[in-house]
């Protein structure tokens, strides 16, 4: 799905669906993700952004060999 954004009353909610690389902190990069988009979108729109919700649909894994 990627990105949904909805606008209601002047106020958007963003829903993001993220794929994360294993071993990274979730939780850390879902608050990285949710402080840059809001910071961006509210810059660019200059429309408030009441939620930023970030859906980790699943983890990747990748080969080091």
């Amino acid at each position: 799905r990627g990105v949904e954004v909805v606008v209601h009353d002047d106020e958007i909610t963003i829903d993001l669906y993220v794929v994360v690389e294993y071993g990274t902190r979730i939780s850390t990069v879902a608050e990285s993700i949710k402080d840059v988009v809001k910071y961006q979108v509210e810059r660019a729109l200059e429309l408030p952004v009441s939620e930023v919700n970030v859906h980790v649909q699943a983890l990747r894994v990748s080969d080091y060999e």
